[in-house]
């Protein structure tokens, strides 16, 4: 999900995926980086916690950002940037945990590189967050997406609800549909257009760019 556009970011390159416990893929991904070399890496589920040293998920010529998820199990974010490019980090962020709903997280960094500034986030939002967290997090979006700096948005926002094709709602998910409404009045645009996810058969559009 992006914002104003960057005219040269061709020579930028983005690697987003969710890892789903990113220590017992740490290898595939440092090689992965290493052949393709990726300007950006962002991940989404690191499942990442205290105990676990930046050493153990460090990737060479990258400076590493992360959230971990807090007391419970799962979740958990981070970026990757590389050695060159200079980076400011504005806002780390926990949604209130509201009840037992566990809180979403992002990250927001402004990048510079040469002459091309911008700003990117990774945001993590679990399929079981509720109505106050969904209704915060759309307000972030508003006034991150509302500066004057063009932002790409990476994540995976648990909307299965939404069919990105057509916009329209397959279910009448009170949050699905404030949150596509929203889209369209921050004046966004989804770059992925394909399923994301394949579980039991089926396919879903989870992952937003």
């Amino acid at each position: 999900m992006g914002g104003r556009p960057v005219d040269s970011l061709v020579e930028v390159t983005f690697l987003y995926t969710n890892a789903d416990a990113l220590l017992t893929k740490i290898d595939e991904l440092r090689t992965i980086a290493i052949k393709e070399k990726p300007s950006i890496i962002l991940i989404c589920e690191t499942w990442l916690h205290n105990g676990v040293n930046d050493s153990l998920v460090s990737i060479d010529c990258y400076n590493l950002f992360r959230l971990d998820r807090i007391g419970k199990r799962g979740g958990g974010i981070c970026i990757y940037t590389r050695d060159n490019i200079n980076n400011t980090r504005l806002e780390v962020s926990i949604l209130p945990q509201y009840n037992t709903a566990p809180p979403i997280e992002s990250i927001w960094l402004e990048v510079n590189i040469d002459t091309i500034k911008f700003i990117i986030a990774c945001i993590y939002r679990p399929g079981y967050s509720n109505e106050l967290q969904s209704k915060s997090l759309i307000d972030i979006l508003k006034t991150s997406l509302s500066n004057d700096l063009s932002t790409y948005v990476f994540g995976d926002f648990n909307f299965p609800e939404i069919n990105w094709s057509t916009f329209n709602l397959t279910s009448t998910s009170t949050q699905a549909r404030n949150f596509l409404d929203s889209y369209k009045e921050m004046n966004a645009k989804q770059l992925i257009k394909f399923p994301t996810r394949y579980r039991n058969a089926q396919s879903s559009l989870l992952d937003l760019l």
